[in-house]
């Protein structure tokens, strides 16, 4: 495509920003429905923690390092969630950039456990931003509506009880825990869905998510 002016040149990368704007939005809230759908037993901190491990990882939470780890964590973890039929992965946060790992599913479909375990190392590689993490908190709040489980009030209460300028790192609620389960490991979603492409929602792919 050839620009014929300065003005021309602007309008032309302003209309591809805001197409690509408008296409994460899109992104983001297909992601937060699909949240809000799921998790019907919500409080502000759940939502918060969701967000910030989808940005900043494990933060300070202590990670399974070791194979033998991760298969004694698979045995509790049966134990926790008892028949319930949890995904291979689900989302983290807005960004897709992190996803959670379910261990129990991931080891009942036979996929390998040391490649989980690297994939998971390779988590510190990925770039945190506070700013998108508030951006991304503030966008949750346009979207809650009247008659949802969690409120606006709700979230602005809660900002207002912790030094949410700092994003300090929080614990899922035991109401949470319990039906989500607290062993799971995180992962790059790039890596994940490069390796496993029958699970990338890009290409259209679930595996067992939906």
């Amino acid at each position: 495509m050839k620009i014929k002016s300065t003005e021309t040149m602007y309008e032309y990368i302003n209309y591809y920003q805001n197409k690509e704007d408008h296409l994460k939005n899109d992104k983001r809230l297909f992601v937060l429905e699909r949240f809000f759908q799921k998790y019907k037993i919500l409080h502000p901190e759940d939502l918060y923690m969701w967000l910030w491990e989808g940005e900043f990882g494990y933060g300070d939470r202590e990670n399974i390092n070791t194979l033998d780890q991760l298969t004694d964590s698979i045995r509790k973890s049966r134990i926790e969630t008892g028949s319930k039929k949890l995904p291979v992965w689900d989302y983290l946060g807005l960004n897709n950039k992190l996803i959670k790992i379910n261990i129990v599913s991931y080891a009942d479909h036979n996929c390998p456990l040391l490649r989980l375990l690297f994939f998971s190392e390779r988590t510190k590689d990925v770039k945190s931003d506070s700013l998108r993490f508030k951006k991304n908190w503030q966008f949750i709040k346009t979207q809650i509506s009247p008659g949802m489980d969690i409120t606006v009030e709700e979230m602005i209460a809660f900002e207002n009880q912790i030094p949410f300028h700092m994003t300090p790192q929080m614990n899922y609620t035991d109401d949470f825990l319990s039906q989500f389960g607290s062993t799971y490991l995180i992962v790059p979603g790039s890596l994940f869905f490069s390796t496993y492409p029958e699970y990338d929602p890009e290409n259209r792919g679930s595996g067992d998510f939906i």
